[in-house]
């Protein structure tokens, strides 16, 4: 262990603090480290400082627990050693956007379907690059084609599509669909009788089996950590902006435009609203300055960069910044627990009409 040298945190290694414990985000590498609050104080404090000055801080009253802290850094590749300082300078964590939107969430029904080449036509105006599509009801291949086809020659760079299983579609007429799409980056088939991670044979698109029955747009906004990312576009973009809202713009069932599906706010509808009207809307904009670090609760949690969000279903509907409803993560235990069982969110569950629906 280098000793006698500077130590200093990689530039992409990212520290934020939570209540009781905190986390280093390495957003190089797409992981987060969790760490106890004393080690971020200490990486805070004595960054450019080595190791024998920090133990000589503390009268080498806690050098084991030192030496092991840092043998995690080294090991997790988080820190580096070096007298020369001005030749690392801090990661910029600036994040802006040329594009009038990014995202766009939209669920197909039949005004949507009626209207899809003028809604590909705007948001090829708006620049946006990522789409979802979301069926709950089965889609034929050709109605399927008919979709994609409207993102040919456009901005849209990537299409994930989350359609029901089809027994009339086979395994291998979902590849084909997939390679013959180049467009589309992700495709999930849920109600699926069985968990299956297959991909396209050229194109290598993921195609996900999955069990979970998505019936409706209810079934949006769980909070878990299999859903939690480590990037420096979600991470810098998370501390100025709502990290599911911003620059997106979500179309209902039937073609309701809202700031998401799930959303009850609507803006207008896509048969007489454009998007450029309903997302220059001051209150449509509005949901996407809500970071994480407004957010009851959410700001004393050591995920709250690395973490989606949900504005659609709230602890509290009637607070705007309160904490997700379908989250089960406690900041002040760090303890996961299953959010649908919890009594202190049952009137909430009613009143979000999601008693009925099933969550795994």
């Amino acid at each position: 262990m280098k000793t006698e040298l500077p130590f200093r945190l990689f530039a992409n290694c990212q520290l934020v603090k939570g209540a009781e414990r905190s986390t280093i985000c390495d957003l190089q590498r797409g992981k987060f480290h969790l760490i106890p609050n004393s080690l971020f104080d200490l990486l805070v404090e004595f960054q450019g400082s080595n190791i024998e000055d920090v133990k000589k801080h503390f009268d080498n009253e806690y050098d084991d627990t030192i030496d092991d802290y840092f043998s995690l850094l080294i090991k997790e590749e988080l820190i580096f050693f070096s007298s020369i300082h001005n030749l690392f300078p801090p990661l910029n964590l600036q994040w802006d956007s040329p594009s009038d939107l990014t995202y766009a969430l939209i669920d197909i029904g039949p005004t949507v379907y009626d209207n899809f080449l003028a809604i590909a036509s705007q948001l090829d105006e708006l620049d946006c690059k990522y789409v979802e599509l979301r069926s709950y009801q089965p889609l034929s291949i050709d109605k399927l084609n008919t979709l994609l086809i409207s993102f040919d020659e456009s901005t849209v760079i990537s299409v994930s599509l989350i359609v029901p299983h089809n027994e009339n579609i086979s395994t291998l007429e979902w590849k084909s669909f997939c390679d013959n799409h180049k467009r589309i980056t992700s495709l999930t088939i849920h109600s699926s009788a069985q968990e299956i991670n297959d991909q396209s044979p050229e194109y290598m698109v993921p195609i996900l089996y999955r069990t979970e029955k998505i019936s409706s747009e209810l079934c949006c906004g769980v909070i878990h950590p299999g859903v939690f990312v480590s990037s420096t576009e979600s991470f810098t973009e998370s501390l100025k902006f709502n990290s599911c809202l911003n620059k997106k713009v979500g179309i209902d069932l039937d073609g309701n435009i809202k700031n998401c599906p799930s959303m009850r706010k609507s803006f207008g509808n896509i048969s007489d609203t454009k998007l450029i009207e309903a997302i220059n809307h001051d209150e449509f904009k509005r949901s996407w300055r809500y970071n994480k670090d407004v957010i009851e609760v959410c700001k004393d949690c050591e995920f709250r960069h690395v973490c989606t969000d949900c504005r659609a279903f709230l602890d509290n509907p009637e607070n705007q910044l309160s904490k997700p409803l379908k989250c089960g993560y406690d900041p002040y235990t760090c303890t996961w627990e299953p959010w649908s069982t919890n009594p202190l969110k049952m009137n909430a569950i009613a009143h979000y009409g999601l008693s009925d629906v099933v969550i795994k």
